[in-house]
């Protein structure tokens, strides 16, 4: 490139730091951001990003697209510094990027779907509209605009939007079918289950996985996979239901005992076992070292309730009946646990009494819970003659065996 080398924003490509990089870049004259590359831009970016820079990164933004450079969508710049915690910084990365007149629908939902992400609501929520109307036969912004009218619990919107994407597009159809079905009628059929799904306390997210099948199905898969009709069950964060149905329904005679610390989803609990034969135990509380009250943070939505602060708008805080674990466990007398308790299980697990748990299902939550806190509760279950089980471990579920338990399994192998 013929250009000289005092060209700050190629000095930032090249990894050079500058004193004043945001006055440094806005001084540069516009003829100068055409004749960059795309990548260049981008590595300047990146370096002011590492700089802790973003307001000279945002400035660059403007002033390379006001020169008519090429700027790539900054949404790893802006997820880095959200991971920073510098969200304002993140969203303005996304709002400096303009979208052009002859911009194609998918940049349009690059950038609706980030103003979500990183906190604008209203702005991902506007230019959507504006998406649907200058591209009103393109499927996907119509199905993105009835997926968010649907998670906004603006239900007449996102009914009219569904019905429209599957009429563009019939892949949508059958998916559209079983949403528009659910929102109406608050009730489901997914997974061999038969599911009361209130809209006022579902959430849209929730309800599109347990529609998919994909609702809790690393815990299902993972304890599925290593019962016996002579386990007994004891389940830490009940939710919908749906895990202990679906052992219920594999093991029809097995015992089962479940805890679920939010009282919103009791009345839905009690139904969908009702209306599926379970005839698990619900005890009410949360899952604790204890009996007594406890602080639970709940979100206006379900499923997200923990004893730890939720990082979301719309939480409050409630007190709740705190329930002993360790008396659980000596009065129902588990073989199997799975837990899924929203951050609490690194508070609770190194001071289980475990010793007749043959096997344990966890599923860690590192959003709430910091790397030491997930690496003590592991090291308790391995202090305490557990080895994990690499075969069912997805994402944050994982399967803990005791060594006796497995050599045990071995043994009847070579038996049978």
């Amino acid at each position: 490139m013929n250009m000289s080398m005092s060209n700050p924003v190629l000095e930032l490509a090249r990894g050079e730091t500058l004193d004043e990089p945001k006055q440094a870049v806005s001084d540069m004259p516009s003829s100068a951001f055409a004749a960059l590359s795309r990548s260049e831009i981008d590595q300047a970016l990146e370096t002011l990003v590492a700089m802790n820079a973003p307001d000279a990164a945002e400035a660059l933004i403007k002033r390379a697209t006001e020169g008519g450079a090429s700027v790539t969508f900054p949404l790893a710049q802006a997820a880095r510094l959200a991971d920073q915690g510098k969200d304002d910084a993140a969203l303005s990365l996304i709002r400096a990027w303009p979208l052009t007149e002859d911009a194609r629908p998918p940049e349009h939902l690059k950038k609706v779907l980030a103003l979500y992400r990183f906190g604008d609501g209203d702005g991902g929520r506007a230019l959507l509209d504006r998406a649907a109307e200058k591209f009103p036969k393109t499927p996907h912004v119509i199905w993105t605009k009835a997926q968010r009218a649907h998670q906004d619990g603006d239900i007449d919107v996102a009914v009219e939007f569904y019905e429209r994407a599957k009429k563009l597009n019939p892949a949508f159809g059958d998916e559209a079918d079983l949403i528009v079905t659910a929102i109406r009628d608050e009730r489901a059929k997914s997974m061999g289950l038969d599911l009361s799904l209130p809209r006022d306390v579902i959430s849209p997210v929730v309800l599109l996985s347990i529609l998919r099948g994909g609702y809790e199905k690393a815990e299902r898969d993972a304890l599925l996979s290593d019962l016996n009709r002579d386990d007994r069950l004891l389940e830490l964060g009940t939710g919908a239901g749906i895990v202990a149905m679906s052992v219920a329904r594999a093991f029809p005679d097995m015992p089962i005992m479940t805890v679920e610390a939010n009282p919103g989803l009791v009345p839905i609990i009690r139904e969908n076992f009702s209306r599926n034969g379970c005839t698990a135990e619900l005890v009410e509380g949360v899952a604790g070292l204890k009996d007594g009250q406890a602080t639970l943070n709940l979100s206006k939505r379900f499923p997200s309730s923990s004893t730890r602060q939720l990082d979301q708008k719309g939480t409050v805080e409630i007190t709740v009946p705190s329930v002993d674990v360790n008396r659980l466990i000596a009065e129902f007398g588990p073989s199997v646990m799975t837990i899924d308790v929203e951050g609490t299980e690194v508070d609770i697990l190194p001071s289980l009494n475990l010793a007749g748990v043959r096997r344990l299902v966890v599923e860690f939550h590192p959003q709430l819970c910091e790397a030491v806190e997930i690496s003590n509760a592991v090291g308790s279950l391995l202090s305490q003659g557990y080895i994990l089980d690499i075969g069912p471990a997805d994402r944050n579920v994982f399967g803990f065996n005791r060594v006796d338990n497995i050599k045990h399994s071995r043994e009847t192998d070579q038996q049978t």
